[in-house]
C-alpha cells in the first residue's frame, strides 16, 4: 500500500492513541536519515522510528535493534537536548497531506514550560524532519539542511522560520463523515470531493495514490446509481 494521505491518516490514529501522553525515553540515530524515538507510554517502551530516507521514508513502531554509532550527530544531541523528558501532548496530520507534528510540552534550562514541535515530511527525497519551537516558528534544527542552493523557495536551516508547504485549500476525503453508503453517496460533499477523484486530472487528487481511490470511487459511484434508481421506482406510482 503506498504510504499516501490516507495511510498516513491511519497511521497518525494509531500512533496518537498508542503515544498521546507519553515521555521520551530515549534518542539515537542509527543512520544519516533515520533516528528512533523511545516512548515510555502504558508503562511500556515503544520505539517509534522516524525515517527521512529519500527511497523509504516511513513512521512506525519498530522491534529491530538498531546500532547506534559511538559518536552521535549534532542533531541527535540537539533532540537530546530539547526532547528528552518532554511530554507528547499530541500527533496529528496537516490537512490530508503525509507531514505528521508532534507536539511536545518540556521544560527549558531556567526551568519554564516550552512547547515544541516535530514536523516530520514523508516525502521521497524531499522528506525531512524539523525540530521547530512551536512559539515562535523558528526551527531549532532539521535532520537533512536545505539550503538556497537545494530550494530557493523553502529554507530549512536552524534560525529560519518553518515555513510549511503551501495548502491546496482542497476537500478531504476524512471529511465525509456519514456512515451508511447511501448517505455517502447522496451527500453534497461526496459530490463535490468524488468526481475530482473521478477526474483524470492527477494535480485535483487530495493527495490519495491512484490505487487507493479509483476503487472507492468506483464504489461510491455505482452507489449514487443504485440510489437514483431506488429513488425513481419508489416515486414512480403504482400502475395496478
Amino acid at each position: 500500500m503506498s504510504f499516501d494521505g490516507l495511510f498516513t491518516h491511519a497511521m497518525v490514529h494509531e500512533l496518537s492513541q498508542l503515544l498521546t501522553g507519553g515521555r521520551i525515553a530515549r534518542i539515537n540515530q542509527p543512520y544519516p536519515a533515520e533516528m528512533v524515538m523511545v516512548v515510555r507510554a502504558n508503562r511500556k517502551n515503544h520505539p517509534l522510528l522516524i525515517s527521512a530516507n529519500p527511497t523509504y521514508p516511513r513512521l512506525q513502531i519498530t522491534a529491530v535493534p538498531y546500532k547506534n554509532p559511538a559518536v552521535p550527530s549534532n542533531f541527535t544531541m540537539t533532540l537530546r537536548k530539547y526532547l528528552e523528558g518532554a511530554l507528547i501532548d499530541s500527533i496529528s496530520q496537516v490537512d490530508n497531506d503525509r507531514i505528521v507534528e508532534f507536539t511536545f510540552t518540556t521544560r527549558d534550562e531556567l526551568g519554564d514550560t516550552q512547547h515544541l514541535k516535530l514536523i516530520v515530511e514523508i516525502m521521497a527525497r524531499h522528506s525531512n524532519v524539523s525540530l521547530v519551537n512551536q512559539e515562535t516558528g523558528k526551527i531549532i534544527d532539521t535532520i537533512k539542511h536545505v539550503g538556497s542552493d537545494q530550494n530557493r523557495v523553502r529554507l530549512l536551516l536552524p534560525g529560519r522560520s518553518s515555513g510549511c508547504r503551501p495548502s491546496k485549500n482542497a476537500p478531504t476525503p476524512t471529511c465525509l463523515t456519514n456512515t451508511t453508503p447511501s448517505s455517502l453517496a447522496s451527500s453534497r460533499v461526496t459530490r463535490l470531493v468524488w468526481p475530482k477523484l473521478c477526474s483524470t486530472n492527477t494535480k485535483a487528487l487530495v493527495r490519495i495514490a491512484p490505487r487507493n481511490w479509483r476503487p472507492n470511487c468506483w464504489r461510491l459511484t455505482t452507489c449514487r446509481r443504485l440510489t437514483r434508481a431506488s429513488c425513481v421506482t419508489s416515486n414512480t406510482p403504482n400502475q395496478s
